[in-house]
């Protein structure tokens, strides 16, 4: 087919349906296609490297305004870590007043090469989404004057002490923070002082340590949490007045994702309570577990103490175990779980032990009325798709019979 004889409408709604990178490539066969494919060539771009970094600047400055009006979302992740030309990106960001996406890795590295880059990035005022890696004072700095209001925010630290309070972001409604020390907002009265991020409804922290009174308090319409060795810290007892809050509240929550990954750095009761620390202060209606090595028992058991509300839960078990074993002997300790759907997902060179998973789901889960198996390979992290089966009648009139994918996966996601 000749793109040339097509209507221009639909070439545009074709063309918007592209990637960046080949309507870049579409740009570059005709003066025609350069005309109608440049503004979604340029509407997202990224740069990986100093000489990226330089000719785009340079190609962006010196043409028309035009250039810059295209320019929705940037991504700069130099693995050369050449900064020398900071100079030109911050040329580039005090003109790019149409962005609505910005990505800074090593973003400490490129403010300090040239500081009119904080400048520029703070005076942005259309940023719905913003990523920055390296974070530390100077970029801290910057945030606390940022003028964007962002709907989603993602900060990595070097385990650099941020206080949520002293950013003006609280229009987030996805935040993900990583590699930091969250500072508390407690004066010496003993309450909670900082802001509430009330549009906040997700949640992702790696490796991060936070104190209770925020992780409580901040977000109060929080409803997915994902984290990653996060340690909710309570505060110490020389520090506790007679406020409310410091008494022990536990609140409902929607959704935790927790990956774990035990070691043997301390004992494993102190391992476990740090691991499933967030429990203690939320109960999730739906759970999803991904474990990389083989947790001791006490580990399920204190899941079953902390989730009295759980209903749907989700096992991403990334374990070369005896498959037998586990059934025989964790499986059990499952059995006080209220929940109505499971979902487990095997490694795959375990793929023949799925019938004899399923049948001792149903028989130890005796809430259970549907459950699904999936294998996983470390090249595929998402799996195999799930198999489905519904759990009909109990005790001796049981049967499980299988189900539709489709019809599972639809009632998964409008439980999740």
């Amino acid at each position: 087919m000749n793109l040339s004889t097509i209507d221009e409408d639909v070439l545009l709604l074709i063309i918007s349906l592209l990637r960046s990178y080949d309507a870049l490539s579409l740009s570059e066969t005709s003066r025609h296609f350069h005309a109608v494919a440049l503004p979604r060539a340029l509407s997202s771009v990224t740069l990986i490297n100093h000489q990226q970094l330089t000719a785009f600047c340079t190609y962006m400055l010196s043409g028309s305004s035009a250039r810059m009006r295209f320019l929705k979302s940037l991504s700069v992740t130099l693995g050369d870590g050449n900064f020398t030309n900071a100079h030109l990106l911050a040329d580039l960001l005090e003109h790019a007043q149409s962005l609505t996406s910005i990505t800074v890795r090593n973003a400490v590295s490129f403010m300090q090469s040239e500081p009119r880059i904080g400048d520029a990035l703070a005076a942005l005022e259309g940023i719905n989404d913003i990523e920055l890696t390296a974070v530390e004072s100077t970029v801290h700095e910057m945030l606390s004057k940022f003028r964007s209001k962002p709907r989603k925010v993602s900060l990595t630290g070097r385990d650099f002490p941020l206080r949520l309070s002293h950013l003006p972001l609280q229009n987030a409604e996805y935040l993900e923070v990583s590699c930091a020390i969250i500072e508390d907002d407690m004066p010496s009265g003993g309450c909670y002082a900082g802001p509430q991020w009330l549009a906040c409804r997700y949640i992702a922290l790696n490796l991060v340590q936070i104190p209770s009174i925020v992780f409580m308090h901040a977000f109060p319409n929080l409803e997915h949490l994902h984290c990653f060795a996060t340690n909710v810290s309570s505060p110490a007892t020389r520090t506790v007045h007679s406020s409310q809050n410091f008494r022990h509240i536990v609140r409902p929550i929607h959704c935790v994702t927790l990956r774990l990954l035990c070691t043997n750095h301390m004992p494993p009761e102190a391992e476990i309570e740090r691991a499933l620390c967030v429990l203690r202060y939320v109960r999730p209606a739906v759970l999803y577990l991904v474990i990389h090595l083989v947790p001791p028992a006490l580990l399920w058991q204190r899941i079953v103490e902390l989730s009295p509300q759980l209903q749907y839960l989700t096992l991403k078990l990334y374990l070369r175990m005896d498959i037998s074993d586990w059934l025989a002997t964790i499986l059990p300790l499952l059995a006080p779980l209220d929940v109505l759907c499971i979902r487990v997902s095997l490694m795959e060179q375990q793929e023949q032990h799925q019938d004899e998973l399923r049948v001792a789901l149903a028989q130890y889960m005796s809430s259970l009325r549907y459950l699904a198996i999936n294998c996983l390979s470390l090249d595929d992290p998402l799996g195999k798709v799930y198999a489905w089966w519904r759990i009909e009648g109990s005790g001796a009139e049981q049967r499980v019979v299988e189900m539709p994918r489709e019809v599972g996966d639809a009632l998964w996601r409008a439980a999740a």
